[in-house]
């Protein structure tokens, strides 16, 4: 194959050395970029403004709202009844099986007071406060709050009150009573 001449390529007025390659004479990949800088970067500025109009413009009244709905914690379930202050951890024994929750800790405030820390059978942690409200002695109102879970249940919080109480009712001024 003969040698083709070595001929100046011709762009936009500006003249540019080519390199042979086996198709002939072209501008080299480096040279061919360096031949219209301002063209490339004219796309690319025109591709950052049509990408940016289309972002904007997508987001007006279509668009969903971009923060959900703030979440909403439930009521803590409380309840009462009558019964012996002495009787309460047996009864919470009771009522926290019959829960399908098991007692972790118990700490004691103060003498009117008793905090019931739980765990249910699905590894959620709970707790269960105690007061005694209107004590005629060691025994009166006994006052309950629950919170089961981190953003409470309240199903299970007053089925776990439903049978404590109704295990301190059965023990209230009896030394035993049979679990029902």
């Amino acid at each position: 194959m003969p040698e083709q001449p070595h001929t100046p390529l011709r762009t936009r007025g500006r003249t540019i050395d080519t390199a042979r390659t086996s198709r002939g004479t072209r501008p080299s990949a480096a040279r061919r970029d360096q031949a219209t800088p301002a063209h490339g970067r004219r796309w690319q500025l025109l591709g950052a403004v049509a990408w940016a109009a289309g972002l904007i413009g997508s987001a007006g009244c279509a668009m969903p709202d971009p923060l959900p709905a703030p979440v909403r914690f439930q009521e803590q379930a409380t309840g009462a009844a009558m019964g012996d202050w002495d009787d309460l951890e047996a009864a919470v024994i009771v009522g926290a099986s019959q829960s399908e929750m098991a007692i972790v800790r118990l700490t004691r405030p103060s003498d009117r007071e008793a905090v019931f820390e739980l765990r249910t059978i699905t590894d959620e942690d709970g707790r269960l406060v105690a007061t005694l409200i209107e004590p005629e002695g060691w025994s009166g109102r006994i006052e309950l709050r629950a919170r089961i879970g981190r953003f409470g249940s309240l199903d299970w919080e007053r089925r776990l009150i439903d049978r404590v109480s109704r295990r301190l009712t059965d023990l209230h001024g009896v030394d035993a009573a049979p679990i029902r």
